[in-house]
């Protein structure tokens, strides 16, 4: 057998001659095996060096991942449950007394969840007008109607009632101590009335 020239001279430092004509030996056997091999078509695992058939395929070699790309948040879920806590929102501005079943016959896919969060939603800005108006009246002043009016729908949408329906005690928990006061005696206390006071 012929030794090629590159593992005869990988091999030369081996110190025990006999030792180092076994190794260029078998390392040239099998380089001329492997050779053979990958002209008949067959190859070999780059894992695990098996050698393997023409289409033969490793145990060892792991399928291919499947790259799924990544998908950007489901905006879809978020932008529907918007558009029913609006349509609720407006439901609930012209009959605060609507009940989620209510809600739920226009608009069957609706929660309790978005119910809930557009009473809330309206409770508070409704809290937020009102004191806009409050603040704008000296401390003592008739409320104005649409105070009045304003303060009335805050409480029948707190409650889910209409506001004939609604005693003092929902009154006054509705409006909370400060605007509940005023409603009910009819004056005005804006927070900040420092300088209309003389």
């Amino acid at each position: 057998m012929d030794i090629p020239e590159d593992i005869d001279a990988f091999t030369a430092p081996i110190k025990d001659r006999q030792l180092g004509d076994l190794v260029a030996k078998m390392w040239a056997a099998n380089r001329a095996a492997r050779n053979e091999h990958v002209a008949k078509g067959g190859s070999f695992c780059p894992r695990c060096k098996c050698w393997l058939k023409a289409g033969q395929v490793c145990h060892c070699k792991p399928s291919a991942p499947v790259q799924t790309p990544l998908k950007p948040p489901e905006i879809a879920p978020l932008e529907a449950a918007q558009k029913r806590i609006a349509l609720i929102t407006k439901g609930l501005e012209k009959k605060p007394w609507l009940t989620l079943k209510d809600v739920q016959r226009k608009l069957p896919d609706a929660t309790w969840n978005d119910f809930a969060t557009a009473r809330s939603n309206l409770v508070e800005r409704y809290r937020k007008e009102a004191w806009v108006i409050m603040d704008t009246l000296e401390a003592g002043a008739p409320l104005t109607p649409e105070l009045r009016c304003l303060c009335e729908q805050l409480v029948a949408t707190a409650h889910g009632r209409t506001f004939e329906s609604c005693g003092q005690y929902l009154v006054k928990s509705a409006l909370k101590p400060k605007l509940a006061e005023a409603y009910l005696t009819n004056k005005a206390c804006p927070w900040d009335n420092g300088g209309k006071q003389a």
